[in-house]
Order: structure tokens, then C-alpha cells, then sequence
């Protein structure tokens, strides 16, 4: 039986650094995606809503909590 191996806590710090890092991005370019799809792209808000909503689901499913 192979002994599992643990992550480093320098490469645990920058992994919370980065997911901290795209938390700030999508959270400050969200709103204006959203006037922008609205505006030139003519979404309407049920679309732009479940399109925010795949990038969450996305993100969640890739971090595995």
C-alpha cells in the first residue's frame, strides 16, 4: 500500500491566494458583464442570470469542496 502524499503549505498558500485572486475578478467584473451582455449583445436578464450561474457551478465543481 502506497503512503499518500500532502500538499506543501507553500503550494496550499498559493492556491488560496489565487482563489482569492479570482473571487476579487469575478466579483468586480460581474456587474459590468452584465450591462455589457444587456446593452450590445441584447441579453435578457434570464440569460445573463443562468450564464453568472455556470460560472459558480463551474468553479464549485472544479474545487471539490
Amino acid at each position: 500500500m502506497q503512503k499518500q502524499r500532502r500538499p506543501s503549505e507553500k503550494s496550499l498558500r498559493s492556491l488560496n491566494s489565487l482563489n482569492v485572486f479570482l473571487a476579487d475578478v469575478r466579483d468586480g467584473v460581474g456587474p459590468y458583464l452584465s450591462i455589457y451582455l444587456k446593452a450590445s449583445e441584447n441579453w435578457n436578464p434570464v440569460q445573463i442570470g443562468m450564464a453568472m450561474s455556470q460560472n459558480f457551478w463551474c468553479a464549485f465543481s472544479v474545487d471539490g469542496s
